[in-house]
């Protein structure tokens, strides 16, 4: 029943729901890829066992005793809001909501968010979900600024101005999911994609806002072949009703193979298309149809007029609870011994993660560092750099930094607690007072490279050194695990050279449904 039911729908990509699909692969003896995500729940052999982890299936809610159960309690706390069963159909209908208030020293912030999300199976090979979701928000100052900045929300979409000091922003998202056999997948959806192991993705992320896009899954055993195929929209202060439709187009391409049922590695190739200029708008190339990766690196190279970058992935499964990951992106290199030279531009990852470690049951541990060197993902033209929304498709710092995360979560029950600490360092363009003696440091991917005025000075934190820590402590209640609605109360703390530090405290009842990454 409910959002445990769609065959050929994915695993949400929240953390929480990564961490019980690697503790189940990592302590299962069978071919296993979980690179490209969201992993559509099919290709898992027994994937109906991390569903009832994930949803305690089978166990009573914690609020009132079974035998107490009326049709609106079971409703509130164990069961959808709408469910329809008749032979291979299948259908839920739940709410998405986010009602949050909280305050600073000074200040009081509110979020109101309110929704729906439909996930249904139409035979064993065909499944859809949709959803849509409306918010007014009057969020922290830091996330206001960046509000005003950018123009969007994070991962959100686009503003508008709400009673002043407020913004209010809607969304929706959605696919059609479709196996013909146990080997192929096809979605049509607007969504969101990641790759990678970690919180992080330095390849392809869930950081920007949804957008259009086709995949095809291919998985033979050891091998899996993934094509995606993109719309990215420009949102730019600029913007007029015709220039507001100006899109950039992405083709992905990722192998992966299994070395071994506890190894993987993989091969990951994007281009973003240049299909907008000053003549033409959303003129789409041919080329942007071969699937075959790393075709257009070897004809075109890393400096090609579509911004093309490639990388690898790697995991480990050492044991039932211990699992090593990494990843290296590289968007172009000089090949003279000039190490500072502009056009190194690449970034690595590593990480570990101990899946219910000291046999400590729901019990999860996550230890990742991430760096990546100045001007990488950003372009000689401002529309090709690699970008969704105006946020970044990797990493929400962009380029330029050194960050380390600490991530701790343990369920009990209906209970939770999870601690989250980001450490990031990186070179910032600019701050009051200060004058930065180039034209970028190569930390804003927005930003065009062809200015730089030296091409052998970079080094990553090249810039005004900013340092900035974010640490989120949030403890709560799963009041229903069918439509993971949550209670919850918390804490953020946040440091950023140069400006004061904020203590942030809030309690909210939301749907947990998505990531979202205030933790820049």
């Amino acid at each position: 029943p409910g959002l445990l039911l769609a065959q050929q729908n994915s695993f949400l990509l929240t953390q929480n729901e990564k961490f019980y699909v690697d503790a189940y692969t990592a302590s299962t003896d069978s071919f296993f890829h979980t690179t490209f995500k969201p992993l559509v729940k099919s290709t898992i052999s027994g994937y109906s066992e991390i569903d009832k982890r994930i949803f305690r299936d089978g166990s009573d809610s914690i609020f009132i005793a079974k035998k107490k159960h009326t049709w609106f309690w079971k409703k509130l706390l164990t069961e959808d809001l709408i469910e329809v069963e008749q032979g291979k159909f299948h259908l839920s209908i739940n709410p998405v909501l986010n009602f949050e208030y909280g305050k600073d020293s000074t200040n009081r912030f509110a979020v109101n968010s309110r929704g729906l999300i439909i996930l249904g199976d139409l035979s064993d090979k065909f499944s859809f979900t949709t959803g849509v979701l409306e918010t007014q928000a009057f969020p922290e100052k830091y996330i206001s600024n960046y509000l005003t900045a950018k123009s969007v929300v994070p991962g959100q979409g686009r503003i508008r101005i709400f009673k002043k000091t407020g913004y209010d922003y809607s969304y929706s998202f959605g696919n059609i999911s479709y196996s013909p056999s146990k080997h192929f997948n096809f979605q049509l959806g607007h969504g969101k994609q990641f790759v990678g192991d970690g919180y992080r993705s330095l390849l392809l992320s869930d950081v920007p806002f949804y957008y259009p896009y086709f995949r095809t899954t291919t998985t033979f055993k050891r091998i899996q072949y993934v094509n995606l195929w993109t719309a990215f929209q420009e949102v730019r202060p600029y913007d007029n009703r015709t220039l507001v439709y100006q899109r950039k187009h992405g083709s992905f391409t990722f192998l992966n193979f299994l070395i071994s049922k506890k190894t993987q590695i993989g091969l990951f190739e994007a281009v973003i298309f240049q299909t907008t200029d000053s003549a033409t708008n959303n003129k789409v190339p041919v080329d942007i149809l071969n699937p075959v990766i790393g075709y257009r690196t070897l004809q075109y190279g890393l400096r090609y007029k579509h911004n093309t970058l490639v990388g690898i992935t790697a995991k480990v499964d050492i044991e039932e609870q211990l699992s090593l990951y990494g990843q290296f992106v590289l968007d172009d290199i000089k090949r003279n011994n000039e190490p500072g030279n502009f056009h190194n531009r690449f970034g690595y990852q590593a990480g570990l993660k101990m899946l219910e470690p000291f046999n400590i049951h729901n019990l999860f541990l996550l230890t990742e560092y991430n760096t990546v060197r100045p001007f990488t993902y950003s372009a000689t033209s401002e529309h090709q750099n690699y970008s969704a929304y105006n946020e970044p498709l990797a990493h929400p710092l962009g380029a330029n930094f050194k960050e380390l995360i600490f991530l701790c979560k343990y369920n009990f029950k209906d209970a939770f607690i999870q601690l989250k600490f980001v450490s990031a360092f990186f070179g910032n363009e600019s701050i009051p007072g200060q004058v930065v003696p180039y034209d970028t440091t190569g930390h804003n991917i927005f930003q065009s490279y062809s200015g730089t005025i030296s091409e052998n000075s970079f080094k990553t934190g090249n810039g005004i050194s900013t340092n900035v820590k974010n640490l989120n402590i949030e403890c709560g209640i799963t009041i229903n695990q069918k439509n993971r609605l949550q209670l919850v109360a918390g804490a953020h703390y946040r440091t950023y050279s140069n400006t004061p530090n904020t203590s942030y405290y809030y309690v909210a009842l939301k749907t947990s449904i998505s990531n979202l990454y205030y933790d820049f």
